[in-house]
């Protein structure tokens, strides 16, 4: 069970949540990454918005980013394994937070497939469990989606940090 215990990364990714320099977790960090896809899942379901129309493209828009995400973890190893990293680094340590970070999208990405694949098979049936089903996994792909892009472009702007230095 061990392998395919994905519960390491989702820590991993919290622990880098913290403010850098007082090592304190970021109620900002919270703010966003949690409560904001909490709020637009909510906004969504107040204006009755579900994603069923567009469960293939996003299915189709997933595999793409999926594969961009392990490109920049292969680069992100790439980094970790030069010779001019200082082992105990602030950029080591850096490094190391982003590919927990980009580990966590990816599961992320992975959840929010088989996630629309559900929803999309509780569209074709109109019985209220199956409605109220839908919901459920709509408002819980919006979410998804929007932890997933906002992790995305944390991980840009860290690699972009990291590369440039």
């Amino acid at each position: 069970m061990s392998k395919i215990d994905v519960s390491p990364i989702f820590t991993g990714h919290l622990d880098t949540l913290r403010n850098f320099k007082t090592g304190k977790r970021s109620k900002s960090d919270f703010i966003i990454f949690f409560l904001l896809p909490i709020l637009i899942a909510y906004v969504f379901y107040l204006f009755d918005l579900n994603l069923n129309i567009l469960v293939g493209d996003l299915l189709k828009a997933l595999a793409i980013f999926s594969a961009f995400l392990f490109n920049m973890l292969a680069i992100v190893n790439g980094a970790l394994t030069k010779k001019n990293l200082v082992i105990g680094s602030i950029k080591e340590k850096y490094a190391k937070e982003i590919h927990a970070n980009i580990s966590f999208t990816i599961i992320i990405g992975l959840f929010i497939i088989i996630l629309l694949i559900f929803q999309s098979l509780t569209v074709s049936t109109l019985d209220y469990f199956s409605f109220k089903v839908n919901t459920l996994l709509n408002l819980s792909n919006i979410f998804l989606i929007s932890l997933f892009f906002l992790t995305l472009i944390m991980c840009l702007n860290r690699i972009y940090v990291l590369l440039r230095n």
